[in-house]
């Protein structure tokens, strides 16, 4: 089982890396045409990365990321050895490409703190690593690839269009003019001319910003393992997740309009079409995939084995996701539309017409009660911490004690949190402990919908997303 799960990592990997190298080259092809800046052919696709230990020049991947040959050798060596350092100061010695060498406790406990992993490093002194890896390595690569992309289309778009950037608000091209008119025939049908209106069912511009003078400080009294936390998710809704998904999203809106003649987002039995969950499956997917690139490097998680990480991760992915979604839906406050990502919404009105008329009250009864509790980017980060330690996981004697301490932590930081910064309810911790049976609830309620279309042949996709749908069926 483990080797057809690398096996299929590796799959998705390669054709992960092999789309983005063909975009590249593409883009690099197409640089001489017409109203295209030439790009510069000796310019690097790659960004030179530094070292995140000394901030040297990387080699390439070592023990789980990118470093530079120095410290992978001390890396190497230090385990192999076993070496035992101490610190004669403080165990804080700054560590960068001059000054490494003075103190090794402080450079192996950076080594560690960054992300190096100890069982990558073979025990038998023979070159090379136990590379369970490559996988992420790969895909590692082709976001970096993916992301400069996205950039040199920026500058370009910057560079072509030139605005008043003070005068313009976020302005998102209307997609509802790319369709064609709706033919007679179908004017009755579920995908009537209501479809076509200005509030489309599936809207590019359904979602605004919160005012920022709704952003509040962060209390003095939030303790220091609610900080941590909440520091440590704060990539895990990046912009260059938000970029790919909306990427993503207007890609697939593109295919519908260039190969048929009105959307095709319900099939003969009134239900969810393949098409739009294929997008909702691609979403999902980019989003399962950055969640564990994220939880990879996130303190507490990634002092585990790479076993108990999997194990952590099947069990609590579809959770993540949900809860994800959700306090996206309350950060945009619409009552009448889910969002999927900053700038594109699905209509309730819509969903009501292809037959998920229970899911809109299952969302919006979980949405209106993590709202009536006030939850921010510190509770938030919390639950994360609390749903991915699950420790009931099968996994090793040692992870386990590991785990129920680290969620005790969690638990008693975001206790004191609620009773700190909201001491007007005094009983939002509770609250949010029973909300996580039920969040568990719908996520199981996701997977099983998600597994019934996959047997019935509507998901037909080998990706991560589908790996970890199976990987609690086996």
């Amino acid at each position: 089982m483990n080797m057809m799960r690398l096996m299929t990592f590796e799959a998705i990997a390669a054709r992960e890396e092999e789309s983005v190298v063909f975009h590249y080259l593409s883009s690099m092809g197409a640089g001489s045409s017409e109203g295209m800046p030439a790009l510069n052919r000796s310019f690097n696709p790659v960004p030179e990365e530094l070292c995140p230990i000394c901030g040297d020049k990387t080699s390439g991947y070592h023990y789980g990321l990118q470093t530079c040959e120095s410290c992978k050798g001390f890396f190497k060596r230090t385990v192999q050895n076993k070496k035992v350092y101490s610190c004669v100061d403080n165990q804080n010695c700054p560590i960068d490409k001059t000054q490494r060498k003075r103190c090794p406790y402080c450079r192996f406990q950076k080594c560690l703190n960054v992300g190096m992993k100890l069982e990558a490093v073979r025990a038998d002194r023979m070159r090379g690593g136990r590379n369970k890896f490559g996988p992420m390595y790969k895909r590692d690569r082709a976001l970096k690839q993916q992301a400069l992309r996205q950039r040199q289309q920026l500058m370009y778009v910057q560079h072509s269009t030139p605005m008043d950037q003070a005068s313009t608000p976020d302005i998102k091209p209307d997609v509802s003019r790319l369709y064609p008119p709706v033919p007679t025939n179908m004017a009755s049908g579920p995908t009537s001319a209501s479809f076509y209106e200005s509030s489309a069912n599936f809207s590019p511009t359904g979602y605004q910003p919160p005012d920022i003078t709704d952003l509040r400080m962060p209390s003095p009294n939030v303790p220091e393992i609610v900080r941590t936390l909440t520091q440590a998710c704060s990539t895990c809704d990046g912009e260059e997740l938000k970029i790919r998904l909306a990427n993503t999203i207007e890609q697939e809106m593109m295919k519908w309009v260039s190969s048929s003649s009105y959307p095709p987002f319900v099939n003969e039995q009134n239900d969810l079409s393949c098409e739009i969950l294929h997008l909702l499956c691609r979403l999902a997917d980019l989003s399962l995939f950055h969640l564990v690139e994220w939880a990879r490097q996130a303190i507490f998680f990634r002092d585990l084995q790479i076993d108990d990480q999997m194990k952590l991760l099947q069990t609590a992915w579809s959770q993540l996701l949900v809860l994800h979604f959700l306090y996206r839906q309350i950060q945009a406050d619409k009552q009448d539309e889910l969002i999927l990502v900053h700038g594109h919404s699905i209509s309730f009105d819509f969903i009501r017409r292809v037959g998920l008329t229970d899911w809109i009250a299952i969302l919006t009864n979980t949405t209106k009660k993590l709202r009536a509790l006030n939850i921010d980017e510190q509770d938030l980060a919390c639950i994360r911490y609390l749903v991915l330690l699950e420790p009931d996981v099968a996994v090793t004697d040692e992870a386990k004690i590991k785990i129920e301490n680290w969620q005790d932590q969690v638990s008693r930081g975001l206790q004191e949190y609620t009773i700190s910064c909201y001491f007007h309810a005094h009983d939002k911790y509770q609250k949010l402990i029973l909300m996580l049976p039920e969040l568990k609830q719908l996520a199981v309620r996701c997977e099983n919908y998600l597994y019934k279309r996959h047997l019935d042949g509507d998901v037909k996709e080998h990706n991560l997303l589908m790996e970890m749908l199976h990987s609690q069926r086996n």
